[in-house]
């Protein structure tokens, strides 16, 4: 068995698949499966992946669109490894020592749970963002949790067991289903960021609208109210939550966002918990 199943979900990603998969076959460390979950893609995304496929160790699901959440575990449940390493199809890893890295760490520090780094913000053409790198020490990353998901997806790694015992991700909901499934994590140990660049991560279209941009704020206050026992500064994550809840009702909200930064920032302090460089 394999000790690192990488779960690839993907819906209509035939441009950036190759290169998700080639950042994968990169790495020092070969003792990995691949699970691509085929989210109902309407592209070429079958014929881009077929010469990989040929792979033994490259397994390929499909499944009617049924969204992320359900796509992850999908794959999961389909893995045999130890460890649990999510990439979305439109990132790619920046490390070649990812794997290698993570799994060290694990097998030395078994208090350990789940396990990220950082990433670099890019466009469709490559120009580069910005680069974030979020809290390394549990202790940082508790104080901060309830704040903002601090573990990039696509540099994620926990333990498959942890998963079993979790019932995998909230197939209930899209919304911060990550934010979710790590916050749960944090019940059975430590967490770790590298302060190292992992993934490059695409930052697509943003333009969500309104809707469900105010849905995602509003399941963000009911998570930061389930989670106020295991994780500290319950009532500042909540002012901060609330307040972004409460502009997202305001006309014209795209021209006034530096002045509600700059009064984010007057009412509750700068983002201490994540560090940007652009």
């Amino acid at each position: 068995m394999p000790i690192v199943s990488v779960i690839i979900p993907t819906y209509n990603r035939e441009k950036y698949m190759q290169k998700a998969l080639d950042s994968v076959f990169f790495q020092t460390f070969q003792d990995f499966e691949i699970i691509v979950v085929d989210d109902g893609s309407t592209d070429n995304t079958k014929s881009i992946l077929e010469p990989y496929i040929k792979e033994d160790r490259v397994k390929y699901i499909y499944q009617q669109n049924l969204r992320v959440s359900k796509a992850r575990n999908n794959g999961i449940k389909n893995s045999s490894g130890k460890y649990i390493a999510l990439l979305d199809s439109d990132d790619y890893w920046l490390d070649s020592q990812k794997l290698e890295k993570q799994v060290n760490y694990f097998e030395n520090n078994k208090d350990v749970v789940l396990t990220s780094g950082g990433i670099i913000r890019i466009t469709e053409n490559g120009e580069v963002l910005s680069k974030i790198l979020n809290p390394e020490s549990n202790k940082d990353l508790r104080e901060n949790m309830l704040l903002s998901c601090l573990f990039t997806p696509s540099g994620a790694m926990f333990k498959r067991e942890l998963w079993d015992k979790i019932g995998g991700f909230n197939e209930k909901s899209d919304l911060s289903e990550d934010w979710e499934f790590f916050m749960e994590l944090g019940k059975y140990g430590s967490f770790y960021n590298f302060q190292d660049y992992f993934v490059a991560y695409l930052q697509g279209n943003q333009n969500r609208s309104n809707f469900n941009r105010r849905a995602n704020l509003k399941y963000n206050l009911g998570l930061i109210k389930k989670y106020k026992d295991l994780y500290p500064n319950f009532k500042k994550a909540y002012r901060v939550h609330f307040f972004y809840y409460v502009y997202s009702f305001l006309p014209f909200k795209n021209a006034l966002l530096p002045l509600a930064s700059k009064v984010k920032e007057v009412l509750f302090g700068n983002p201490a918990y994540k560090k940007i460089y652009k």
